[in-house]
């Protein structure tokens, strides 16, 4: 993944070679460009080191980005200034040699957080072009981000992270914005910044939001997205949620329901959206696991993030009070709101009952 300006780099509209002029032709129109690109990925590179290719050379094989964003000294959208690209399934010279063989088994990774742009602490990394890094020097800058307006004269809605106690260096652009409050997931990558010759630098990201990053990545392997391995969001089913097993309660008293959302793919989300629909004779007292507000019979929630693994499942509880004069079965059906690569949305939903009891006189 890297900034669309730098993506630019790799084609030429002028030049007389074929190849760069695709390249140029499919990131003006936002289309995408697969085959071969005369680049390749080369992850610690170190030319002074006795081994400077460490991780091994990755030629990239496709293209995907959303339109031209600007260039260098002038980015026109930044909410769009991203671009996935696709490397070959193992470095040149070691074609099948087996599943450790891929990239991120050989470099590891940072976890994509799907989001719209909110208020993270973060760190910048990358390796500029400026001396004194010349492109070989590790630069880093921790940071606070907060969602910003996109400054592209559009009145549609974008949002970009921005940080303004974060200054950047030349050359450093498409480098990745790195969270820290649970995973260290990937929240975005370099845009535009002032260097710290500036009195009051600041930089700018395209957030990983589902309507750009979620597009590209629908499109650079559309089978990982039909088969859930990206965004595979939903309720866990748990025994006393199961039809025949419900909860019980007496009449008058409070209680309390838990839903537990887990993702199975590879993506983390951030502040998903979910709602509770209360049955006539419930109240609503309280929430933990989210930030949650009711209206009328209906609680909407906030849940902050959610990462991939069974150690990471996330219990949302909400905390009721049954009327005495309450039906003898009530249902709250819980529902998440996930993103378009969420191919199963049948787990979206879930139904808690509850028998209800009178109390002893």
């Amino acid at each position: 993944m890297t900034a669309t300006h730098c993506a630019e780099d790799f084609g030429d509209s002028r030049s007389k070679d074929p190849q760069k002029r695709a390249i140029a032709e499919a990131i003006e129109k936002g289309k995408n460009y697969t085959g071969p690109t005369g680049w390749s990925f080369i992850p610690a590179y170190n030319k002074w080191a006795d081994s400077p290719t460490p991780y091994g050379r990755w030629k990239v094989t496709g293209i995907y980005a959303l339109g031209p964003s600007g260039d260098a000294n002038r980015i026109k959208d930044t909410s769009r200034d991203i671009t996935i690209l696709r490397v070959a399934p193992s470095p040149t010279g070691e074609a099948g040699k087996g599943k450790d063989k891929n990239i991120e088994a050989r470099t590891g990774y940072f976890t994509p957080l799907l989001n719209r742009a909110g208020r993270y602490r973060f760190t910048n990394l990358g390796y500029p072009a400026d001396e004194p890094y010349g492109g070989h020097e590790m630069f880093r800058c921790d940071g606070r981000a907060r969602p910003a307006e996109d400054d592209d004269g559009k009145d549609d809605g974008a949002r970009v992270l921005k940080t303004d106690n974060c200054a950047t260096a030349g050359g450093n652009s498409g480098g990745p914005w790195v969270e820290h409050y649970r995973e260290y997931s990937l929240i975005g990558v370099l845009s535009a910044g002032d260097d710290a010759s500036e009195p009051d630098p600041d930089s700018e990201a395209p957030p990983l939001a589902p309507e750009t990053f979620g597009r590209l990545l629908a499109r650079a392997d559309p089978r990982g997205t039909s088969t859930g391995q990206y965004d595979n969001l939903g309720f866990v089913q748990k025994k006393h949620n199961e039809p025949g097993k419900p909860q019980q309660v007496k009449r008058g008293r409070s209680m309390t329901q838990t839903a537990t959302v887990r993702m199975r793919g590879k993506l983390a989300h951030a502040d998903v959206p979910i709602t509770f629909k209360l049955s006539k004779g419930q109240t609503f007292l309280s929430a933990e696991g989210a930030s949650c507000r009711a209206g009328g019979r209906t609680v909407h929630c906030l849940l902050r993030d959610i990462h991939p693994g069974s150690s990471q499942h996330r219990p949302i509880s909400i905390r009721t009070k049954v009327a005495k004069r309450a039906p003898d079965r009530l249902t709250t059906t819980a529902k998440l709101t996930s993103s378009q690569l969420d191919q199963n949305k049948k787990d979206n939903t879930i139904t808690l009952e509850v028998v209800t009891k009178k109390q002893p006189k």
